[in-house]
């Protein structure tokens, strides 16, 4: 049969060895110390026209996030998740009915990362 959720549980998304920004509420990952995730905004809300960006450099294993074109921070993944990070693919999760999303795996980055600046 077909099982309901019901309360709180009801919205959650549970994957291991992953990093996921979750709209007004930051960084969620068991892959990246909390002082690290404290360093990405929390409280941006994506709304229609929003632009969120991604920006892996394998450098430093960090991650930096854009929200409409400015930095909103970096998070590095753990040395200790290295092994179980050794390809990354993006995830979407809608939440209302009918909403729909545009990805570009090639768009030009920021302005502000273009020259070398932060």
């Amino acid at each position: 049969g077909v099982r309901r959720l019901q309360g709180p549980e009801i919205h959650n998304i549970r994957l291991q060895s992953s990093v996921m920004y979750n709209s007004n509420n930051g960084l969620l990952s068991d892959v990246m110390d909390q002082a690290d995730m404290d360093n990405v905004q929390k409280g941006v809300i994506l709304t229609e026209g929003s632009t969120i960006g991604v920006r892996h450099d394998p450098a430093t294993h960090s991650l930096q996030y854009f929200f409409n074109g400015r930095s909103i921070g970096t998070a590095a993944i753990k040395e200790t998740c290295l092994d179980k990070m050794r390809d990354l693919f993006p995830v979407f999760a809608l939440y209302v009915p009918d909403q729909v999303i545009q990805v570009e795996f090639r768009a030009a980055p920021p302005a502000m990362i273009k020259d070398g600046s932060n």
